[in-house]
């Protein structure tokens, strides 16, 4: 087991250097990414470079910018992979009737000498009726290090290289007949929209999207051994949505459809089986074409000065009707005149939402807010057995056997209800409290049923003019029905011998899934606001939790058709996830000594903690026992420091110069310890590691009212460790093929300078 330090942080920090860096506007896309990085809340206007000029006045923007490295990773969502220079090309035209000042026209585009660039157009009368137009171009580089055995690469048949004897064991293959392939996607979005007032408080909007996506994916195949193989993308998903929606000082209403369809126009994907030339061909199905409909209702009433119901209802219905593959890809042997129950899936599910809350103001100085939740995902794909295929073998089970199986299809009901009152309990001082209950129940579970419920409350008050504080407590509590970690198995089996003696089972009886375990959680959170004069302020705060699981019911197997196979009672400890826990620390500071000059730190710490106990148990009924020289342990940390600080200066009227700095540590720790009987013993997993440089620095000159000039300079240095990629090569384990790709490593250099040109 292993615990990957993310590389999100890295690629949301590298994307926002690129964008600076380029001096081109933001697309929504790589804003989005800026905004829900908390790390740089207070600075994201300064990655985006916060020059409204660019949306209120008419120029065009010319420039070059030079990347100093070839980097897959560096340009993983710019396109900015290669060494060289790149255009650096925006332009934004807007128009206004001079008679009608509501009435405006708009062209703009962003980034179009990148790989990611968007256009768009919009326009019309304020207050009225609009229109807009859009296309998004988006780039994502995954990896240039990886190579495969096979030929075909990018395409729906993988084939093995001439006169290639499959071998049983993935380290016998030659590492020289290994090709290299790069694993990279492209999606382009088409928007277009109209929007407009009616009468009488009525409004519309209609919206019309379109993605299209192509390249590669990686994913995995079982063929007596595993490999790791890419296969071809050509999706297109259609989304239109359409709202009519009513308002007055006293009642809001929206009524909404929103329909949605996905094709994808490969349907089955091939590759030569490089281990059992019994078993030539593997063949596995591509995501399936399907559409979803969905009809909403949004309506929200006054009833009193101190009173608002709100509700939300939706319903919609989705549906994947795609084509089975064959039982098997070879043609041959039993597997040849095996008959599907079914052409297709035809899959259906129909969800339903009900949210309703009301809030007031019972008395003064409280206010109550009171809610219930209705939420059915219902599965209504119809069930029918399926007989079992080994590895795409020319030979199946037999029908009405033990090889034949059934499709369990899993709904779930959920009823929540909630309620959330603040109290001033004293002067300047809140008291915030909630109670919450969801009742949840499984059609096809290792449990019928869970309840969650949930008590909160915090404290809010100010100790000063300059400081504001507060201080909170949750408690989260889940229990249920009766586990039988062996449940779902035993559904997919059909009923004569589900309901033999003895029972199809696949793990330890006391293994818990963490998603559907009890556990006790206390959680608490700290933050304050500190003005310490004019001219600084400083925000911080602090967030603990421990989420410890329980049970239920792991002294005794509760299905006694397994206790004979198992000999012993388990022990009072269930398997699975034990403990987690973890603590968030963050702090702001700004400081602006002068009106023109303004600078920031900031700085974050993470740790995130799993405890997991586990039995070394074979496939023999007889081995699921609680035999404690058989266990096993395994902790996983993972740590995250980053720590920054910029300024922005406005030397003269002219100027405007700017920069940030950010260093960023991830650290994934994983240490296994296992009891006497297992031979050999088990030790710690190597680190995984990411270190993070980077520097961005631009500056602005207004030469004129006409001319301006922007200077740009970025500088990335990534360095990480991840020993499934460094220290295992493509065929260093004898039971997988793997893909060699390396860790990122790179050191870039970004320059920029461009020209706005400001004509009309």
């Amino acid at each position: 087991m292993t615990n990957k330090p993310p590389v999100t942080a890295q690629r949301r920090t590298l994307a926002l250097a690129l964008c600076s860096a380029l001096a081109a506007m933001t697309s929504p896309a790589y804003a989005d990414q800026a905004l829900d990085f908390n790390l740089f809340r207070d600075s994201a206007t300064m990655f985006r470079d916060a020059d409204m000029s660019r949306w209120s006045e008419n120029y065009v923007e010319l420039g070059v910018g030079y990347n100093s490295r070839n980097s897959f990773k560096f340009g993983e969502y710019t396109g900015l992979t290669d060494k060289g220079g790149v255009p650096l090309l925006g332009f934004h035209w807007l128009n206004r009737d001079a008679g009608n000042d509501a009435q405006f026209w708009r062209v703009y585009g962003a980034n179009l000498g990148l790989g990611s660039r968007k256009m768009q157009a919009e326009g019309g009368v304020q207050g009225k009726w609009g229109v807009t137009f859009s296309l998004d171009q988006l780039k994502k580089s995954q990896t240039d290090s990886a190579a495969f055995l096979h030929g075909g690469l990018g395409t729906s048949t993988l084939t093995l290289p001439t006169g290639f004897v499959p071998v049983a064991n993935a380290t016998l293959v030659n590492p020289s007949l290994l090709n290299p392939f790069e694993i990279k996607q492209g999606r382009d979005v088409y928007r277009m929209g109209l929007n407009g007032e009616l009468a009488n408080g009525w409004a519309y909007k209609v919206s019309f999207r379109e993605d299209q996506s192509d390249g590669t994916r990686l994913t995995g195949l079982n063929g007596l051994r595993t490999m790791i193989v890419p296969y071809p993308i050509d999706e297109r998903t259609r989304q239109i949505e359409a709202t009519l929606s009513y308002a007055t000082k006293v009642a809001q209403l929206q009524l909404g459809y929103t329909y949605s369809k996905f094709d994808n126009s490969f349907h089955q994907f091939d590759v030569q089986n490089p281990f059992d030339a019994t078993v030539p061909i593997l063949r596995m199905s591509l995501a399936p074409s399907n559409d979803f409909h969905q009809f909403n209702a949004n309506g929200s009433y006054k009833l009193s000065k101190v009173s608002r119901l709100t509700g939300k209802f939706s319903y919609g219905i989705a549906r994947q009707n795609e084509n089975f593959l064959p039982y098997s890809a070879t043609g041959g042997g039993t597997a040849a005149t095996a008959v599907l129950p079914r052409s297709s899936l035809d899959g259906k599910i129909v969800n339903t939402l009900l949210d309703i809350a009301l809030t007031t103001k019972p008395v003064d100085k409280m206010n109550l807010k009171v809610g219930y939740q209705y939420r059915n995902n219902d599965n209504r794909t119809p069930i029918a057995n399926f007989i079992y295929a080994s590895s795409d073998g020319a030979n199946v089970g037999l029908a009405n056997s033990s090889s034949s199986r059934v499709n369990a299809p899993l709904s779930t009901a959920e009823q929540r209800v909630l309620a959330e009152v603040d109290y001033q309990i004293a002067d300047r001082t809140t008291l915030r409290a909630g109670l919450e209950r969801s009742h949840k129940t499984y059609s096809t579970s290792y449990r019928n049923m869970t309840n969650t419920d949930k008590l909160s409350l915090e404290v809010r008050r100010p100790v000063s003019d300059e400081f504001l504080g507060s201080m909170g407590y949750v408690f989260t509590r889940r229990t249920g029905s009766e586990y039988d970690a062996n449940r779902f198995f035993r559904e997919t089996y059909a009923a004569a011998y589900r309901l033999g003696a003895p029972r199809p089972t696949n793990t330890i009886p006391s293994l818990r899934s963490y998603m559907f375990s009890d556990y006790d959680e206390n959680r608490v959170r700290a933050s304050g606001n500190w003005t310490i004069d004019e001219t600084i302020s400083l925000q911080g705060g602090v967030d603990n939790y421990r989420q410890r699981s329980r049970g239920p019911n792991c002294a005794s197997v509760a299905d006694p058709a397994v206790a004979a196979a198992i000999g012993v009672p388990m022990p009072d400890t269930c398997l699975g996830r034990k403990l987690a826990d973890g603590v968030a620390l963050n702090l702001d500071l700004q400081w602006q000594p002068e009106e023109n000059l303004m600078t920031f730190a900031f700085g974050s710490l993470a740790e995130t903690r799993t405890d997991q106990a586990g039995r070394n148990a074979g496939s023999a009924p007889g081995s699921l026992k609680a035999d404690s020289t058989r266990d096993y342990s395994v902790t996983s940390t993972y740590r995250d420091t980053t720590v920054g600080l910029g300024l922005k200066w406005q030397p003269e009227e002219k100027w405007d110069i700017g920069g940030t700095y950010v260093k960023q540590l991830s650290r994934g720790l994983t240490n296994v310890a296992s009891a006497s009987g297992i031979v050999p013993a088990a030790t710690p997993l190597p680190d995984l590691t990411t270190r993070l440089h980077s520097l961005q620095l631009y500056a602005k000159l207004a030469y004129s009212e006409q001319l301006s000039w922007r200077f740009n300079y970025v500088y990335e240095n990534v360095k990480a460790f991840d020993w499934s990629y460094d220290v295992l090569g493509p065929t260093a384990v004898s039971g997988v093929l793997q893909t060699g790709q390396a860790s990122p490593r790179y050191s870039n250099h970004v320059f920029g300078v461009s020209a706005i040109v400001k004509s009309w």
